[in-house]
């Protein structure tokens, strides 16, 4: 099992945080309307925001379940 510190890199220069928030967004085929999309652009268009940290995205995302269906005909 991976150590979860080795998972993400924080900012530097993040600023003390009273009341943050997380937003996670996760999407895939049962996004109606690519909600997911249209609230990511509100929040990124409309609200203040500010990364706090980066994550390895190879080590939490499992590829394998995004394969495309096969259909044999």
């Amino acid at each position: 099992m991976l150590d979860p510190e080795e998972l993400y890199d924080l900012d530097p220069d993040v600023p003390e945080l009273d009341r943050p928030v997380l937003l996670c967004g996760l999407d895939g085929f049962v996004d109606a309307g690519g909600i997911g999309g249209l609230i990511h652009d509100q929040v990124i268009d409309h609200l203040e925001h500010v990364p706090v940290a980066t994550f390895d995205v190879d080590q939490l995302l499992d590829y394998r379940s995004r394969r495309p269906t096969m259909t044999y005909v």
